[in-house]
């Protein structure tokens, strides 16, 4: 038979519950961060489109918004509840940042590339390369971009945004992809090593970059930028 009194009865359940429920909030805190892997759940997943074209040349737009103003990245975007894979996310995305599903060039996807950013890694974005079918850039005509999101768009050969890289005009997730799967993205889409264009630029820098820069800079306009 217990010798605590009523009142030291009730004072010692009411600690008791609040220790279990704190347990309890830490374990459910603990299995919100941990994935089936055991390892942190990201706060933030999304996808987008690298399409490339058979010239070795992909398609970038001028973040003109407020995160990552002056950037150059790709279409995409966070996941939606209703978005069943992410491969939906991308087109989505595209589609929304085109102007419409009628404006996004016709493609192929051929493969996904994870990228983690954030000080913990985060936020993972899937980058998927897609090949447009030959002709199709000539057909791009100017898109009807969003202007609170972008205001340019470009294509760009692999050595062009080696140099991007360089000058600091990329979005983390097209930084990221590059730093650390630039030749199987390459292969993805099909561009071989030795296409015009698809090698490392010197220490000195390529030719007709300098303009991105300042365009980076305005981020106004909605013409294409040649690459």
């Amino acid at each position: 038979m217990s010798t605590l009194r009523p009142g030291w009865r009730g004072a010692a359940l009411c600690v008791a519950l609040l220790l279990l429920s704190t347990q309890l909030s830490d374990a459910k805190k603990s299995r919100k961060l941990m994935d089936d892997d055991g390892e942190d759940a990201p706060e933030k997943v999304g996808a987008g489109f690298l399409f490339v074209s058979p010239e070795g040349q992909a398609l970038l737009l001028l973040r003109s918004g407020k995160k990552n103003s002056g950037k150059w990245g790709i279409p995409g975007g966070n996941a939606e509840p209703e978005d069943a894979t992410l491969i939906e996310t991308a087109a989505r995305e595209a589609a929304e940042e085109l102007g419409g599903a009628g404006e996004v060039p016709a493609h192929t996807v051929e493969r996904g590339f994870l990228t983690k950013r954030g000080k913990h890694d985060q936020k993972h974005f899937t980058v998927y390369v897609a090949r447009v079918a030959s002709g199709v850039r000539a057909q791009f005509m100017a898109p009807r971009l969003n202007l609170l999101e972008h205001s340019q768009y470009g294509w760009f050969t692999f050595e062009q945004m080696d140099q991007m890289r360089k000058d600091d005009l990329l979005h983390p997730v097209v930084d990221k992809l590059l730093k650390h799967n630039r030749d199987e993205v390459m292969a993805a889409a099909g561009v071989p090593r030795g296409a015009p264009g698809s090698g490392r630029p010197a220490s000195g820098g390529a030719a007709g970059l300098a303009g991105l820069a300042r365009l980076a800079g305005a981020a106004q306009g909605r013409e294409e930028v040649s690459g």
